[in-house]
């Protein structure tokens, strides 16, 4: 479960919703502040700022939007942030580069996966800890912390760590100055995540049509209502 974060807001499309009030609704069984906006016509953009102020004004921090919604500008002006994905993404590390050898047809005991990024962070070294006894080499390339987390995996877990190398076949890029070589690469950082091509599903939890999926997985993972386990990455 992540860090809850304040009062979330929602803006849905409606054809006729002219953005007159916001409404306490349910989601996924918890709370949203929801505000009703019609996406076309002339006055689109000012209807958005208007909702945007209305839902900061009754609490709202973050908010869920439709997918390629055109009016961030306008929401951001009112205190508006979107909701980041990528705390969950990050914990998700470790399984997510075991989906990439499984799309490759590698056999992790048979496979090199990589760790990059410039300090042993919380997620890098869970990411270690969960494919150190799965891999056949886990590759290390930290620059603070580096050699005393290879220290604590060879006491834990009996193994000899590899240097990092261009043909290893997956690497997860903690920071954006870490090396990009390898035969699959997840870039988790940034505000837009590099999954390289892994699509992340939820059994028994339907995509909303308009509604935007990685951020509302965030928000039930922060709540509680969603468990790293429950992720299919495929």
């Amino acid at each position: 479960m992540g860090e809850v974060r304040g009062v979330l807001g929602q803006v849905v499309y409606q054809r006729d919703g002219k953005g007159t009030k916001v409404v306490r609704a349910p989601l996924h069984g918890g709370p949203v502040l929801r505000e009703a906006l019609g996406p076309e016509g002339f006055w689109a953009r000012r209807r958005a700022g208007r909702a945007a102020r209305r839902l900061a004004r009754q609490g709202a921090a973050r908010v869920l939007v439709p997918e390629d919604f055109p009016f961030w500008e306008e929401l951001s002006r009112a205190g508006l942030r979107p909701v980041d994905p990528l705390p969950l993404l990050r914990s998700c590390a470790a399984p997510m580069a075991l989906a990439l050898l499984r799309r490759q047809g590698e056999d992790p005991l048979r496979a090199a996966v990589a760790l990059r990024g410039s300090r042993a962070e919380r997620d890098l070294v869970r990411a270690a800890e969960e494919l150190c006894p799965r891999v056949r080499d886990l590759c290390l390339s930290v620059q603070t912390g580096g050699g005393e987390l290879e220290r604590y995996l060879h006491r834990q877990y009996g193994v000899a760590l590899r240097p990092d190398w261009a043909g290893v076949q997956a690497a997860i890029r903690f920071d954006p100055r870490a090396e990009e070589a390898g035969q699959a690469v997840l870039s988790l950082f940034g505000p837009e995540a590099d999954l390289a091509g892994l699509a992340v599903s939820v059994p028994g939890l339907e995509r909303q049509k308009e509604g935007q999926w990685l951020p509302l997985l965030e928000i039930l993972w922060e709540t509680g209502r969603l468990e790293r386990t429950d992720l299919e990455f495929t």
